[in-house]
C-alpha cells in the first residue's frame, strides 16, 4: 500500500502542538526546531510519527 501524502494544514497542527510543548518547558530550543523542521518536511502521515510521541497521549494527537 502505498503511502498517504499529507497537506500543509496536517504539518501545521504538529507544529502548532511543539510549538505549544516548548513554551511548557517540554522541548529545549534545540529539539523544538529539529522537530518543527522535520514536520514542515513531512510529505507522508508516517513522516510525522515520533514527534509527539514523548509529549502528550495518543488521543491529544489526533
Amino acid at each position: 500500500m502505498t503511502p498517504l501524502r499529507i497537506g500543509t494544514r496536517e504539518r501545521e497542527q504538529v507544529v502548532r502542538s511543539l510549538m505549544r510543548h516548548q513554551g511548557l518547558g517540554r522541548l529545549t530550543a534545540q529539539e523544538y526546531q529539529e522537530r518543527v523542521a522535520r514536520a514542515r518536511a513531512a510529505v507522508v502521515a508516517g513522516d510525522l510519527e515520533g514527534l509527539l510521541d514523548d509529549l502528550e497521549p495518543r488521543s491529544e494527537q489526533e
